[in-house]
Protein backbone atom coordinates (compact mmCIF):
# COMPACT_ATOMS: atom_id res chain seq x y z
CA UNK A 1 0.00 0.00 0.00
CA UNK A 2 1.11 3.52 -0.62
CA UNK A 3 1.58 6.10 2.11
CA UNK A 4 -1.76 7.92 1.59
CA UNK A 5 -3.78 4.69 1.75
CA UNK A 6 -2.02 3.69 4.96
CA UNK A 7 -2.74 7.10 6.47
CA UNK A 8 -6.43 6.96 5.53
CA UNK A 9 -6.79 3.42 6.87
CA UNK A 10 -5.24 4.40 10.19
CA UNK A 11 -6.99 7.76 10.65
CA UNK A 12 -10.48 7.21 9.17
CA UNK A 13 -12.31 6.46 12.48
CA UNK A 14 -10.68 9.43 14.23
CA UNK A 15 -11.54 11.81 11.43
CA UNK A 16 -15.16 10.62 11.28
CA UNK A 17 -15.44 11.05 15.05
CA UNK A 18 -14.05 14.59 14.74
CA UNK A 19 -16.61 15.41 12.06
CA UNK A 20 -19.42 14.10 14.28
CA UNK A 21 -18.15 16.31 17.10
CA UNK A 22 -18.33 19.26 14.71
CA UNK A 23 -22.07 18.63 14.44
CA UNK A 24 -22.52 16.26 11.51
CA UNK A 25 -24.65 13.17 11.45
CA UNK A 26 -22.60 9.97 11.00
CA UNK A 27 -23.40 9.75 7.28
CA UNK A 28 -22.62 13.47 6.78
CA UNK A 29 -19.40 12.96 8.74
CA UNK A 30 -18.25 10.22 6.38
CA UNK A 31 -19.01 12.41 3.36
CA UNK A 32 -17.15 15.32 4.94
CA UNK A 33 -14.09 13.19 5.73
CA UNK A 34 -14.10 11.85 2.20
CA UNK A 35 -14.16 15.40 0.79
CA UNK A 36 -11.36 16.49 3.11
CA UNK A 37 -9.21 13.51 2.23
CA UNK A 38 -9.83 14.12 -1.45
CA UNK A 39 -8.41 17.61 -1.04
CA UNK A 40 -5.48 16.21 0.92
CA UNK A 41 -4.76 13.65 -1.79
CA UNK A 42 -4.50 16.41 -4.39
CA UNK A 43 -1.88 18.15 -2.21
CA UNK A 44 -0.35 15.05 -0.65
CA UNK A 45 3.22 16.29 -1.13
CA UNK A 46 2.39 19.34 0.97
CA UNK A 47 0.62 17.22 3.59
CA UNK A 48 3.53 14.79 3.75
CA UNK A 49 5.98 17.64 4.34
CA UNK A 50 3.87 19.16 7.13
CA UNK A 51 5.33 19.08 10.61
CA UNK A 52 2.13 17.55 12.03
CA UNK A 53 0.15 15.64 9.41
CA UNK A 54 -2.84 15.05 11.65
CA UNK A 55 -3.18 18.75 12.44
CA UNK A 56 -2.95 19.61 8.75
CA UNK A 57 -5.64 17.09 7.77
CA UNK A 58 -7.84 18.15 10.69
CA UNK A 59 -7.59 21.76 9.53
CA UNK A 60 -8.65 20.73 6.03
CA UNK A 61 -11.56 18.84 7.61
CA UNK A 62 -12.68 21.92 9.56
CA UNK A 63 -12.37 24.12 6.46
CA UNK A 64 -14.49 21.67 4.45
CA UNK A 65 -17.08 21.67 7.24
CA UNK A 66 -17.23 25.47 7.31
CA UNK A 67 -17.53 25.63 3.53
CA UNK A 68 -20.37 23.12 3.51
CA UNK A 69 -22.29 25.05 6.16
CA UNK A 70 -21.75 28.32 4.39
CA UNK A 71 -23.38 27.06 1.20
CA UNK A 72 -26.66 25.89 2.69
CA UNK A 73 -28.97 27.46 5.19
CA UNK A 74 -30.24 24.98 7.77
CA UNK A 75 -32.82 27.22 9.41
CA UNK A 76 -35.98 26.04 7.67
CA UNK A 77 -37.52 22.66 7.21
CA UNK A 78 -40.01 21.99 4.43
CA UNK A 79 -43.59 21.34 5.47
CA UNK A 80 -46.74 20.26 3.70
CA UNK A 81 -48.67 23.44 4.54
CA UNK A 82 -47.66 27.00 5.40
CA UNK A 83 -47.79 28.10 9.03
CA UNK A 84 -50.85 30.00 10.18
CA UNK A 85 -50.32 33.74 10.47
CA UNK A 86 -52.02 35.60 13.28
CA UNK A 87 -53.25 38.96 12.09
CA UNK A 88 -54.13 41.74 14.51
CA UNK A 89 -57.85 42.27 14.81
CA UNK A 90 -57.76 45.96 15.71
CA UNK A 91 -55.35 48.90 15.35
CA UNK A 92 -54.73 48.84 19.09
CA UNK A 93 -53.24 45.36 18.99
CA UNK A 94 -50.76 46.46 16.31
CA UNK A 95 -49.01 48.88 18.68
CA UNK A 96 -46.04 47.59 20.59
CA UNK A 97 -46.47 47.13 24.32
CA UNK A 98 -45.14 50.18 26.14
CA UNK A 99 -44.60 50.87 29.80
CA UNK A 100 -47.69 52.44 31.40
CA UNK A 101 -46.07 55.87 31.88
CA UNK A 102 -45.11 56.17 28.17
CA UNK A 103 -48.53 55.39 26.72
CA UNK A 104 -50.01 58.91 27.11
CA UNK A 105 -46.97 60.47 25.43
CA UNK A 106 -47.26 58.18 22.43
CA UNK A 107 -50.97 58.76 21.98
CA UNK A 108 -50.47 62.53 22.35
CA UNK A 109 -47.66 62.58 19.76
CA UNK A 110 -49.90 60.72 17.31
CA UNK A 111 -52.27 63.70 17.27
CA UNK A 112 -49.52 66.21 16.39
CA UNK A 113 -48.90 67.34 12.86
CA UNK A 114 -45.78 65.93 11.24
CA UNK A 115 -43.50 69.04 11.56
CA UNK A 116 -43.94 68.90 15.36
CA UNK A 117 -43.66 65.14 15.72
CA UNK A 118 -40.28 63.78 16.77
CA UNK A 119 -39.33 60.81 14.56
CA UNK A 120 -36.10 59.70 16.22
Amino acid sequence: MDEFTEYVTARWPTLVRSAVLLGCTPSEAEDLVQSALERCLLKWNRVRMAEDRDAYVHRVLVNCFRSSRRRRWHGELPSSRPPSVRRPSSPRTRRPRLPHRRRPACSASATLRSPYRRTG
